[in-house]
């Protein structure tokens, strides 16, 4: 005797599957080509600040034909639009943008954690400031690395992400079949 989920998820096994292919392929696309693999990352994040940016417009749009406030919908929906127009235009710039803004995020949050653990120590804490504090050692070198020298961190990103792909699109193939035999059984 099946329950109603599990039948439910045996009837669309299949969109874990695509779901399963897509990140495999992307995986593969990543780790063969890096280049062709952040273009097509870059095109997918474009695509979607571009059609975020017009639900954002509709949404704007239909508050102000209701009087509500819609400023705020509209200025979203324009500073999106035009951030995926620009990494359609100009898609290097765009990746080294965001590999910047991670390197600061990184050296900043490590620092953050480095005093955090400094001040634990001070306080008394005996033990656990010192995982923080390597952790924020950790993430200045990462941050640090990634300013340094952008060329190797994207591409050390890359692999990342297709690295991760990868397992995420076996993982998704699994359960997709294990959910198929479950819901058959």
């Amino acid at each position: 005797m099946t329950t109603p989920l599990l039948q439910l998820a045996g009837r669309y096994w299949w969109v874990l599957a695509v779901r399963g292919v897509i990140a495999v392929v992307l995986g593969v696309i990543v780790l063969v080509a890096p280049g062709a693999g952040l273009a097509f990352v870059l095109a997918l994040v474009a695509a979607y600040l571009v059609v975020d940016g017009i639900t954002a417009l509709a949404h704007a749009a239909a508050e102000r034909r209701a009087g509500r406030p819609w400023g705020g919908w509209a200025f979203q929906g324009v500073v999106a639009v035009v951030a995926g127009i620009l990494t359609l235009v100009w898609p290097g710039a765009t990746a080294l943008v965001l590999l910047y803004i991670v390197g600061i995020w990184a050296v900043v949050g490590g620092l953050a954690a480095v005093l955090s653990a400094l001040a634990l120590r001070r306080h008394g804490a005996r033990s656990g400031w010192v995982w923080v504090l390597v952790f924020g050692i950790a993430a200045v070198v990462f941050g640090v690395s990634l300013l340094v020298a952008p060329v190797a961190g994207i591409l050390t990103l890359l692999w990342l992400v297709g690295v991760w792909a990868l397992i995420a699109g076996v993982l998704l193939l699994t359960a997709a079949f294990a959910v198929r035999r479950a819901a058959r059984s």
